[in-house]
């Protein structure tokens, strides 16, 4: 659930887009008192999964609500709760005794995060549910995401699913659903949730203080996916210049190396650069992506030599080229140069080797 530091929280988000079905059926599982223990809520990371999560823990929360499950309801069919509502309140600033939350855990010395989740931040969650609930309510749990639980972690969870507590709910994030145990997805109901829609990705950004003009948030839909949060991570960035930069520079035709791109170089591989070295990489890839589809709608078919041959021939060398110079540290500066060198060679019909 790591967040941008600027970014509004999902824990403090009060409002969900794109996801209203979803919800509604949740709801009505609450109502009917039928909601299972365990839950899966899959889907591409950042659009919106956590922020439906924190939605149903405060629904449950909520004495009046929480303790009428399974009774008859004419309300709206959605979690809707007022920022100040007291139970957002306690939610929002990480108080409330009846929600825990497990994500990699962070170094108190050195403030980077922990490789995965452990079997320790899983015992917790046991002793968590040993406990009674303060107001004889619920209990919820909130994993995220599922997947970075190592596999003593993941052993001791589905020990916990195999015999769940009373009143208790656990929501498991996942952006790979396919990476969990397949035990623990089986005894878990799954919520899929999809990528929003350009009308949805919009009022999700206005949330977050981001308001891009009509062309900027198509770019941002098409280099998103369609997830707020890689939206919010773009936009801020600077994203939008880099990949308009990225592309003027893939478009040169008989240029492997000059002053423009030699400043764009010297540029990112300087010191403090490592979010827009990291950002670069990703939209490279993607810019070489785009160029993959674009030629392939344009008629080209596979075949040796052929323009959409060697375009997948660079995509392949270059995401070759950034995974060795993660690993190895390489230079950043010979990594871009060498990057586009291998597009300047699909550009003039003979791929760079």
């Amino acid at each position: 659930m790591a967040q941008d530091e600027t970014a509004v929280h999902p824990r403090e988000t009060h409002k969900l887009y794109g996801h209203g079905q979803a919800e509604a059926s949740l709801h009505d599982a609450c109502r009917a008192g039928r909601l299972h223990h365990s839950l899966i809520f899959a889907g591409p990371k950042g659009i919106g999964k956590a922020t439906l999560a924190f939605r149903l823990a405060r629904y449950l929360l909520k004495p009046e609500e929480g303790g009428l499950l399974g009774l008859a309801d004419e309300g709206a069919g959605d979690f809707d709760m007022s920022p100040e509502d007291p139970i957002f309140r306690q939610v929002a600033a990480s108080g409330h005794p009846s929600l825990r939350v497990i994500e990699r855990a962070r170094n108190a010395d050195t403030g980077r995060l922990a490789r995965d989740i452990s079997i320790a931040d899983i015992r917790a969650l046991s002793d968590f549910y040993r406990l009674t609930s303060v107001d004889g309510g619920w209990r919820v749990a909130i994993i995220d995401p599922a997947e970075e639980m190592n596999q003593n972690a993941a052993n001791a969870l589905l020990k916990i699913l195999e015999e769940p507590p009373e009143k208790c709910v656990i929501i498991l994030i996942s952006h790979a659903p396919g990476r969990l145990l397949p035990t623990i997805r089986s005894r878990c109901r799954t919520v899929h949730l999809s990528s929003l829609s350009r009308d949805d990705l919009t009022n999700a950004l206005a949330l977050q203080g981001v308001s891009p003009s009509g062309g900027d948030i198509e770019l941002l839909m098409q280099l998103s996916q369609g997830s707020v949060g890689a939206a919010v991570l773009i936009e801020r960035a600077g994203g939008l210049v880099l990949y308009r930069e990225i592309q003027s520079l893939m478009a040169r035709k008989g240029e492997t190396f000059d002053r423009e791109l030699d400043s764009f170089g010297d540029r990112l591989a300087r010191n403090g650069q490592d979010e827009a070295y990291e950002l670069f990489t990703r939209l490279m890839e993607r810019a070489i992506t785009d160029k993959i589809t674009e030629t392939a709608r344009a008629g080209s078919v596979p075949s040796p030599g052929g323009e959409l041959e060697r375009w997948l021939d660079v995509w392949e060398k270059v995401r070759i080229l950034f995974a060795q110079a993660h690993g190895l540290g390489l230079d950043r500066k010979h990594v871009i140069l060498n990057a586009f060198l291998h597009v300047s060679g699909a550009v003039t019909g003979s791929a760079a080797r």
